[in-house]
């Protein structure tokens, strides 16, 4: 084998763990030891408790923010009375997610998932305010069906697996308990309308 073939081998290799390759020399080890751990600055999909609460926090308040709209517009007994668990279910959630923020010194902070709920929920509140009268409920109840869907997946995938706080795990637990029992009367409250048509 040529001997400056092998220096140039043995040169590329030390330039790619140094850094040259853009990972830089800490994150270019990681790579080198295994997969990320938790924390490591390469690790994907991993959320802080601080994180968590934000997302939980906006999973929460757009909630309540579409049942407000839907106790207003609504028109089937059901939906209004669905309504009304969603204020006030995803209230006290948000409400104690802010408690357990307050206790433990964490602030709500900012993440991929949490930027996504929030556009989502914004867009559901703009298909909900020109929602046409007749198709309101079936609108809402479909929104909420798809919404619990996505959080419920959103808990189990990424949520529960990232908590470490025991307080942050028990109202994941709590919420996740609810999420389900909301979607199962969602769909309940359509199965209803559609009969009713």
């Amino acid at each position: 084998m040529n001997k400056r073939w092998i220096t140039l081998v043995s040169v590329a290799g030390a330039t790619a763990l140094c850094g040259f390759s853009g990972l830089g020399t800490a994150n270019a080890a990681d790579s080198i030891a295994g997969p990320p751990t938790r924390g490591s600055p390469l690790a994907k999909d991993e959320l802080s408790d601080s994180q968590i609460l934000g997302v939980t926090d906006v999973a929460n308040g757009g909630e309540v923010e579409q049942g407000d709209i839907a106790e207003k517009r609504g028109h089937a007994p059901a939906v209004k009375s669905f309504a009304q668990m969603m204020v006030n279910d995803h209230f006290a959630a948000k409400k104690e997610g802010a408690e357990i923020a307050s206790k433990l010194g964490l602030k709500l902070a900012p993440s991929e998932e949490r930027a996504r709920l929030q556009q989502n929920g914004d867009q559901v509140l703009t298909d909900l305010r020109k929602a046409d009268k007749d198709d309101f409920d079936r609108t809402y109840l479909k929104a909420q069906i798809k919404e619990h869907e996505s959080v419920l997946k959103l808990i189990d995938s990424d949520l529960m697996p990232n908590a470490n706080a025991p307080q942050i795990k028990t109202l994941l637990g709590d919420m996740r308990t609810h999420v389900e029992h909301h979607l199962s009367v969602a769909h309940s409250a359509l199965d209803e309308l559609s009969k009713s048509k």
